[in-house]
């Protein structure tokens, strides 16, 4: 056998385990089974902030944490069966109020008899490992919430549901208390407007507070400055800025860590997130580097909605436009189909010598009102051709605009008084404009002849004339049917007409308003279009400059082609 080093040395062996003891890292700690501390090494005073004096003698329940009570009665009833505990996981509390995370090996303490009359425990602090642990394990759930995120986000392509993912996926992963992702979207007229979603909080917390990009404390995030984090929202110089509060509004969700990232896309800023918890210190460099993550995905995400919005919304457009220039050539045969069988049928009619001298003279105006029909038909198309290649001629010259409206009622007033329906006209003073007196004419012509086409007979038709020193207002207000909110915005697009062919109750190619708004802007005016909605009329107002108070686009300018009521 080897010879030990201790051979032929002499020493106390209770020495020799105290020695041990007292030299542990850990804290070994004696106990009776009622909890009693009667021993207390170096270790545990390392551990534990407390000196030997101070626990033994006193219960061991003073390092236990308020929300474990059961531990000690668990460990101390486990004993008293003759068991031992084996790295029994658990917090304990410093002298200095630190929580610690410890692993516990109890041991039953016999007598000379074998009965058990105490407990011998061996703490080693495993707070490090267990935060390492923890984080690691953090580490991986927010990993795997990004990647869940990055996946739904790839296929999504609804603006509102990738922001209500981003602003959840980015609550939890901060551990925040609530999330906000305040954003911007463009609609189809062009305008951008800010939307918002939330998480771990009611939207009521929002609805009666102003926005937070006219605030001094969100507006870096919303000019893409940069990261905002803060320990404590409330000890920053510009918190409280925004009138009429001075601090957090009343009923306003309690904040005080706080983080802001901008989500930007090529220099874009597409909108921000914001993250609030009401203790201090809650966020970190890592939720940080979490988000930044984050935003990034939300941001191509929602440049590929956007991108999808566009083209969805470009493809319906173009769809509408296929329709209604089909529907277009319909009315366009329809229309000259219509004068032109009059014609040719008129003409078999009268070739036969049949007819007597007054039904020859009838069929002879027939005829010619038929040819002048078809004529303003085709001369519609072309002036359409020419405002679409820019070729449309305009003469001006100084000229009195009532000269002009008044011969442009003498020309539909057959049509009133044959449908019953009375032009009533106030053209007030004079008025000198620099114009096309025949081209304004037709334009006129055609919006009060309009307003008569769409009137029941026995109602009216209002013209007034308005002066002003640097404009002329023209307005024309019927009696009649009215326009439809939803066709009001496209009542002067091109090839859109109120009416399909198959249901049509006037005749035209609808081309009228069309051309006059080219003429009336070729003009250096303007004219619209409002309705109260149904069998509650519609008022065309022209505006157009008084002579030398502005210069009118020139002719080569190409016109915008819209369409007719």
């Amino acid at each position: 056998m080897g010879q030990s080093p201790f051979d032929g040395v002499e020493f106390d062996q209770s020495i020799y385990l105290a020695s041990i003891i007292e030299g542990s890292d850990d804290a070994i700690i004696g106990k009776t089974l009622d909890g009693i501390v009667t021993s207390w090494n170096r270790g545990a005073e390392r551990i534990l902030g407390y000196s030997a004096a101070e626990m033994i003698g006193q219960s061991i329940r003073r390092v236990v944490p308020a929300d474990r009570p059961d531990d000690v009665a668990l460990i101390l009833q486990t004993i008293r069966r003759g068991d031992r505990v084996e790295h029994f996981e658990t917090d304990r509390i410093r002298k200095d109020g630190t929580r610690i995370r410890v692993s516990l090996t109890v041991s039953p303490i016999r007598d000379a008899s074998g009965t058990i009359v105490g407990a011998s425990k061996i703490a080693r602090d495993v707070t490090d490992r267990y935060r390492a642990e923890a984080e690691l394990r953090d580490t991986f759930e927010v990993l795997e919430t990004l990647n869940r995120t990055s996946i739904m986000l790839s296929a999504e392509l609804d603006t509102e549901k990738l922001a209500r993912a981003v602003t959840e996926a980015g609550t939890r992963i901060t551990g925040a208390e609530f999330g906000a992702f305040f954003y911007n979207v463009t609609d189809e007229n062009g305008e951008t407007y800010a939307l918002y979603t939330l998480a771990g909080a009611d939207a009521e917390a929002f609805r009666s507070f102003p926005l937070p990009r006219n605030t001094a404390i969100f507006g870096p995030t919303f000019r893409g400055e940069g990261i905002v984090r803060l320990d404590d929202v409330t000890k920053d110089p510009r918190y409280g800025k925004n009138p009429p509060y001075r601090g957090t509004p009343p009923g306003h969700l309690p904040v005080k860590s706080y983080l802001a990232v901008p989500v930007v896309l090529r220099g874009e800023v597409l909108g921000g997130l914001f993250f609030g918890h009401s203790r201090a210190g809650v966020f970190a460099d890592r939720d940080e580097r979490f988000v930044i993550g984050l935003t990034a995905q939300a941001a191509i995400a929602m440049d590929n909605a956007r991108l999808y919005e566009s083209e969805r919304a470009a493809r319906a457009d173009a769809e509408a436009a296929s329709r209604a220039k089909d529907e277009f050539l319909s009315t366009v045969s329809h229309e000259l189909r219509t004068p032109l069988s009059s014609i040719m049928g008129w003409t078999a009619v009268l070739r036969q010598g049949k007819l007597g001298p007054e039904a020859t003279i009838r069929a002879l105006d027939t005829i010619k009102r038929s040819g002048r029909l078809q004529a303003a038909l085709i001369d519609d198309l072309l002036d359409v051709s020419r405002i679409v290649g820019g070729r449309l001629h305009v003469d001006r010259q100084p000229t009195e605009l009532n000269k002009i409206v008044q011969a442009a009622l003498d020309a539909v007033q057959p049509e009133a008084l044959a449908k019953g329906v009375r032009v009533e006209a106030s053209l007030g003073q004079d008025a000198v404009i620099d114009g096309d007196a025949v081209r304004l004419q037709q334009v006129i012509a055609h919006v009060v002849g309009n307003a008569v086409k769409f009137t029941p007979g026995g109602r009216a038709v209002h013209v007034e004339l308005e002066v002003t020193p640097t404009i002329v207002r023209l307005r024309v207000r019927d009696e009649g049917q009215g326009i439809p909110p939803d066709f009001l915005p496209f009542v002067f697009e091109a090839f859109r007409q109120e009416e399909s062919v198959k249901k049509r109750t006037t005749g035209g190619l609808g081309l009228g308003l069309a051309i006059a708004k080219a003429l009336i802007e070729r003009h250096g005016g303007s004219i619209e279009a409002t309705s109260p909605g149904d069998d509650r009329g519609a008022t065309f107002t022209i505006e157009l400059p008084v002579a030398g108070q502005a210069r009118p686009p020139s002719d080569e300018e190409p016109g915008n082609l819209h369409a007719a009521r």
